[in-house]
C-alpha cells in the first residue's frame, strides 16, 4: 500500500488508510478497507484505476455504498 499512497500524494489525489466501511455504508456495517481513494475527476479516476491494475492491486469501485 506504500506504493499507492506515494501515487495519491503525488497527484494530490485524497485517499484514507485502514477505514472501516461502516462509516461509508448506507446500513453502518462493513469491514476495514485497505485504503479508499477519491478521485474528483474523470482524468483522475482513469489514473487510478489503470495504477491499481498495473500494480496488480485489487479493488472495487463503489458508488454511495448503498447497494453493498
Amino acid at each position: 500500500m506504500q506504493k499507492l499512497r506515494e501515487f495519491c500524494l503525488n497527484l494530490q489525489i485524497p485517499a484514507l488508510w485502514q477505514v472501516p466501511m461502516a462509516d461509508y455504508t448506507s446500513f453502518r456495517i462493513g469491514g476495514v478497507a485497505d485504503a479508499l481513494v477519491f478521485p474528483d475527476t474523470e482524468e483522475e479516476l482513469v489514473r487510478v484505476l489503470a495504477y491499481l491494475s498495473e500494480a496488480g492491486i485489487r479493488f472495487r469501485v463503489l458508488g454511495n455504498a448503498s447497494n453493498v
